[in-house]
């Protein structure tokens, strides 16, 4: 082949090298994974003046690359582009070193043959995907090929040309490649294989005899070269040693397999990517995809097959057979996984020359049999081209249409990790980001990914809550002078998912400032903060130093008991545990009698004077170790934290707080028991102090505004109202949540609720500062208002003359009982009465009942028709009238009619009726006084 053509052709292949590892190097792959960061790290140490010959991020590295990215760390900053560079560019050198290599171990077989093998060989490492893979990331391993491929090249040519420079260079190249990554170690017995073939025949000894001066400069100026890390190693053996011994195939494994069985999996698996299934890690592979495309293995298996048998004739050929072998025993000795591209990259170079001695053999044939036809040269040459040109484009495709885009190459990046990085760096000055990390990152000194996009920086806080000042800092660096606004990024994929699992971060900024938003982001999300409280702000977790008695036990009896609560106190509103639309901090403290074996969640929630929620928030059950409950043990004393939630638009004031435990997976509720014994699903805890909203805090929106709002007095305006009841109750409460607009708290007139042209009398409003609030009501609706369709309205200004249409509600006449009844249960609860109706093909069993004291709990009712051998006929259960009347919301000493619909035409003969409450996630049912816990009664008489 002419030179020039040659050159050409080289030239081309170099350029293709560098256009699939170049393109968009700084955004593909997405991330930034640690190993690539910690090489910055390293590398601006370095820069720093920190010089070292072997570095120990990450167990411990090889300093080749490191020092060559030392340069574009110093030019272009923390940035990926400026790790990855470098071993882009290594990987396009490769390629014309690839190609002197091969065209060196072919040289004795002709130079013309030895041209194509060096040129396709150059040509498939310039398009192949595996190698442009590795070569996009800044691993060390890529700085293996390059020297390899050099020292081995020069070396040959040493042999078979002589010269002290030509030896020297090649043992300084030699010694280099102990510098390039854990598997160039292997690189020296691949030397003394070579030696050793040589040494096997009569010719090769010649050889040897001649070089002696050479083969000493070699040994001599590797040795030299590589005596520094040799020293470091014999201070530092443990470093030699760690990683490989942490990866070996005799380390402990997964799955149970010997360390044999392991090594003959790891040998065959690795075997096996060269054409059959290849590595699974989306880092390093389209995950499964062969190494080679199918006709390329097939060649590769051809080549290897050539050099293993002509190899007695041709040291060279088995040289290339001991280098593939050799050089893919760290993948194989490493064993997990059991298959690895990148610790099996030193075999790179000769996996495609074996490719191109096959290929080259098969055309050498062809134009034997075609009889040196003269359009064969340039055929072979546009096959070359050809061949080349469709490996690039599958390439291409295949890494940035198929590999780049796929979310699991995100996350194998940390993608995440470096948007949050991009986030904080975008930042204005006076935003404080908070990032909870695992505590292994603290041990390890820092996330280097982060640690190397950011750096250290004062409105940066990375943070441990296992610290045992975590919320010092937090509070030092969140409220330091100038601070406006705070960010909590949470990871919610990979090793950072947990590391906050009590969510303290969100609380103790949560006593500081007002949560605005939460932004969602691939793999994480940001909480938004603004901030309220005066720099230099105290902030602490809440405390469980109050006593409470309660014990919960799911369905299989395990229990937990709650023995202890506390609240921690807002540092932006004097007074308040939470503040209106914002979030507080509740502890609890668990004693385990039996160890949970689940997951269970805690729910806190706030009830206002009218026993209505406003507000509730749930979360996990994880203590201060962290460990989750499905961990605890029984014995075990566990702290949990929880946040408390004020709805927007609620009243400052003191509210109740109440606790229930369910199990996340079932979100069944544990059943306790309150102070009299009884059984309880939520248990109460003590008096929260909500105060006013802070600054930017959500306005309150009723979900049923009014059209426009209306000025009722001077100060108040109606902004609308919760969805209003369909129907009331004649002589039963009626309730109500009605949202307003207070302007001038000193300006509020009274306000009255009118039910047709009835006045139900002014409504009691709290104080209300200025702002939009959310008011709860429950008004007795006269047992004589007229029945039918009335309106509702409310009424302001003088003598009323203000009036807000709220809509239309259906009065309906109290239902009395026509039978009485005396069964009395436990918390005062007594069925009085009941009555039975016929409706459509069923019936309707009217029961009325009476509390001579508040209900805490939400009862379930259930009726069974049962007929006179006890067997169930008919069944309904539901809270009391379908849930329009719940037992947590009966007025005390009122009778509360609460219908069931039964599905059957005729009663049976000896027809009986059994009644009875119970908690709807536990089934814990409400005893009677007298014992047992349910009523049963017989049927008399027809049904009307």
């Amino acid at each position: 082949m002419p030179q020039r053509l040659t050159h050409a052709l080289l030239i081309a292949f170099t350029l293709l090298a560098a256009a699939l590892r170049l393109v968009r190097l700084g955004d593909v792959p997405p991330g930034l994974f640690l190993d690539e960061a910690g090489n910055g790290l390293d590398a601006l140490d370095v820069w720093a003046g920190q010089v070292s010959i072997f570095f120990e991020r990450s167990l411990g590295k090889e300093p080749l690359l490191n020092y060559l990215i030392v340069p574009l760390v110093a030019a272009v900053g923390r940035e990926p582009l400026a790790v990855r560079l470098p071993a882009a560019l290594v990987g396009v050198l490769t390629v014309p070193a690839t190609f002197l290599l091969a065209r060196e171990l072919i040289w004795e077989e002709g130079r013309a043959k030895a041209t194509w093998v060096g040129l396709v060989a150059a040509g498939l490492v310039a398009a192949s995907f595996w190698a442009t893979t590795l070569n996009r990331i800044s691993f060390r391993a890529n700085t293996l090929p390059l020297m390899a491929a050099l020292a081995f090249t020069l070396a040959w040519r040493s042999l078979r040309r002589g010269g002290r420079e030509r030896a020297l260079a090649a043992g300084v190249v030699l010694g280099l490649c102990f510098y390039t990554y854990i598997a160039g170690r292997f690189v020296y017995p691949l030397a003394l294989a070579g030696l050793a073939l040589l040494a096997a025949s009569a010719e090769g000894r010649s050889v040897l005899r001649r070089r002696r001066r050479e083969l000493a400069i070699m040994a001599g100026a590797a040795a030299t070269v590589m005596l520094p890390l040799l020293a470091y190693f014999a201070l530092h053996p443990e470093d030699f040693t760690r990683r490989a011994g942490m990866v070996a195939f005799t380390a402990a494994g997964d799955g149970g397999l010997s360390a044999t069985a392991r090594l003959v999996e790891s040998l065959l698996g690795n075997l096996g990517m060269f054409g059959f299934v290849g590595d699974q890690e989306p880092r390093h592979n389209l995950s499964g995809r062969s190494l080679l495309t199918p006709g390329l293995a097939a060649l590769f298996w051809l080549g290897m097959a050539l050099a293993l048998a002509t190899g007695w004739r041709r040291p060279q050929r088995l040289f290339m057979a001991a280098w593939f072998s050799l050089l893919l025993l760290p993948a194989i000795l490493a064993a997990d996984p059991p298959r690895h591209a990148l610790r099996s990259i030193g075999a790179l170079p000769i996996v495609y020359a074996l490719i191109a001695l096959a290929l080259v053999e098969l055309a050498a044939w062809l134009g034997r049999r075609l009889q040196q036809r003269p359009a064969v040269y340039p055929l072979a040459v546009l096959g070359l081209v050809a061949l080349v040109a469709v490996e690039a484009a599958l390439t291409a495709h295949a890494y940035f249409r198929r590999w780049a885009p796929d979310p699991a190459v995100y996350f194998a990046f940390l993608g995440q990790d470096r948007a949050v990085a991009e986030l904080i760096k975008a930042a204005p000055s006076d935003v404080t980001y908070v990032v909870p990390l695992n505590d292994r990152w603290r041990e390890l000194g820092g996330k280097y990914t982060l640690d190397f996009l950011v750096g250290r920086r004062p409105d940066v806080l990375y943070y441990f809550p296992q610290r045992s000042d975590a919320a010092e800092q937090l509070g030092a660096v969140a409220l330091r002078p100038g601070a406006r606004g705070a960010r909590v990024a949470r990871f919610t994929v990979g090793d950072d998912v947990s590391a906050d699992p009590q969510g303290t971060a969100t609380l103790l900024l949560a006593q500081a400032a007002q949560p605005t938003a939460v932004e969602p982001g691939q793999g994480f999300l940001v909480e938004v903060f603004h901030l309220a409280a005066a720099p230099g702000a105290s902030l602490h977790l809440p405390q469980a130093d109050q006593p409470v008695q309660a014990r919960f036990r799911d369905r299989e009896g395990r229990s937990l008991a709650l023995v202890g609560w506390g609240l921690a106190s807002s540092a932006a509103r004097t007074g308040a545990h939470v503040t209106s639309g914002g979030l507080g901090a509740a502890a609890l403290r668990w004693q385990v009698e039996q160890p949970p074996g689940r997951l269970l969640r805690a729910s806190l929630r706030l009830l206002d004077s009218t026993g209505r929620p406003v507000g509730q928030a749930d979360s996990d059950l994880v203590d201060t170790r962290p460990a989750y409950s499905a961990d605890w043990q029984a014995g075990d004393v566990a702290t949990t934290l929880h946040p408390v939630q004020a709805a927007p638009g609620t009243p400052p004031g003191i509210y109740r707080l109440q606790a229930s435990v369910y199990a996340a997976d079932t979100l069944q509720r544990l059943s306790a028991a309150d102070e009299a014994g009884l059984p309880a699903e939520w248990i109460e805890l003590g008096p929260v102090a909500v105060g006013e909203p802070l600054p930017l805090a959500a306005a309150y929106a009723p979900p049923a505004p009014l059209p426009e709002p209306v000025a009722l007095t001077p100060g108040l305006t109606a902004l609308g109202s919760d969805p209003l009841p369909a129907s009331a109750v004649a002589g039963l409460p009626l309730a109500l949540a009605l949202a307003w607009e207070v302007t001038d708290p000193d300006a509020v007139g009274p306000v009255s609720l009118w039910v047709g042209d009835r006045d139900l009398g002014p409504l009691a409003l709290p104080t209300l500062p200025r702002g939009r609030w959310r008011t709860t009501h429950r008004l007795l609706l006269p047992a004589d208002v007229p029945v039918g369709t009335q309106r509702l309205a409310l009424r302001g200004g003088e003598v009323g003359q203000v009036v807000v249409p709220l809509g239309a509600l259906v009065v309906e006449p109290m239902s009395r009982p026509d039978r009485p009844l005396d069964f009395t249960f436990a918390n005062g609860v007594v069925l009085a009465g009941w009555r039975m109706d016929r409706a459509g093909p069923g019936v309707v069993v009217t029961l009325f009942w009476t509390a001579d004291r508040p209900v805490a709990q939400e009862w379930t009712v259930f009726v069974h028709l049962l007929d006179a051998a006890g067997a169930m006929v008919a069944q309904h259960d539901s809270p009391p009238d379908g849930g329009r009347f719940p037992t947590s919301l009966w007025p005390v000493n009122t009778p509360i009619p609460d219908r069931h619909p039964l599905a059957v035409a005729e009663l049976p003969a000896g027809a009986r009726l059994r009644v009875g409450l119970y908690l709807p996630s536990s089934g814990a049912r409400l005893p009677l006084a007298a014992g047992g816990d349910f009523a049963e009664w017989t049927v008399d008489g027809p049904v009307p």
